[in-house]
């Protein structure tokens, strides 16, 4: 239905012809989103860039999580996917709570080699999880260095609890 809403509201103000003034401040509205936009989002590929030239020198089919929180504590931590990208064809994001939840069409049911079955993914994504026993050869990608954004990989064992690695990327207003 949003679209369709969206084609009304565009068909709606496509009649409306506002003074020159208004179209000056939306622009200059648009083009200060747009940017912003833009800074966030070069950011974030900056990250995974990174993530990406470091996935490259994993062995094939190995089951990583990543878990990276921002500084800023953000209700929505725009890390929360950020190896699925850089993992399709080459490894397995362990925490991904999406086949988990049973909502999309990617479903994991009962305890498998490739993904956590049960909503612990949740809490492995927030750095709450301890690692159980079912869950050999997890390895975990932290920042070693957060400046250069150098990731490096731990073997997680039995019992070891997943921490969240904080993260400050994203520019902010001063």
């Amino acid at each position: 239905m949003s679209l369709f809403t969206a084609v009304i509201l565009c068909t709606v103000l496509a009649r409306v012809n506002p003074p020159r003034w208004h179209k000056g401040v939306l622009v200059a509205l648009a083009a200060v989103f747009f940017s912003f936009a833009y800074i966030d989002e070069r950011a974030l590929n900056t990250v995974e860039d990174h993530l990406s030239s470091f996935v490259a020198t994993i062995p094939t089919g190995q089951r990583v999580v990543v878990v990276l929180s921002e500084t800023a504590h953000s209700p929505i931590s725009p890390f929360t996917h950020i190896v699925d990208r850089p993992c399709v064809g080459r490894c397995f994001d362990y925490g991904d709570y999406e086949p988990a939840t049973g909502h999309f069409r990617l479903r994991a049911t009962h305890a498998n080699p490739y993904v956590l079955a049960s909503t612990d993914a949740i809490g492995l994504e927030a750095g709450h999880c301890v690692v159980n026993r079912q869950d050999s050869e997890l390895y975990q990608m932290h920042l070693c260095d957060a400046k250069t954004l150098r990731f490096c990989e731990t073997r997680l064992v039995p019992g070891q609890l997943v921490k969240a690695d904080q993260i400050s990327v994203l520019p902010r207003l001063r």
